[in-house]
């Protein structure tokens, strides 16, 4: 792949556009650290102008990941409130992520 291609992959239900050496921030995987991860759906893919696009995914293509670590994402506050009743509640969520590194993209 040339500097110039991309692809649209799909992971954990969610689209992300990807590029050779782009870090990335995902939903948590159940993989180690420095781990090596096959994405086999890729539903396009450009190199250098050239485009392919799956029916739902190209066939053969694939995307190599590097997992770099697991964080925390940023907290999420909800508050709830009932009028006249004196109902308050306050809660707070950290979404649990992953970061990967796309070390190649394969058609």
């Amino acid at each position: 792949m040339t500097k110039n291609s991309y692809a649209i992959i799909e992971i954990c239900g969610k689209q992300h556009k990807v590029a050779v050496g782009q870090v990335l921030v995902v939903d948590s995987l159940a993989e180690k650290e420095n781990g090596l991860l096959k994405v086999e759906e890729v539903l396009l893919l450009v190199d250098n102008g050239k485009v392919l696009i799956g029916n739902p995914k190209v066939k053969g293509a694939f995307v190599t990941l590097r997992i770099k670590g697991q964080q925390r994402g940023k907290k999420v506050t909800v508050e709830k409130y009932k009028a006249k009743s004196r109902y308050r509640k306050k809660i707070g969520h950290r979404q649990s992520q992953t970061q990967v590194l796309v070390e190649a993209i394969n058609s």
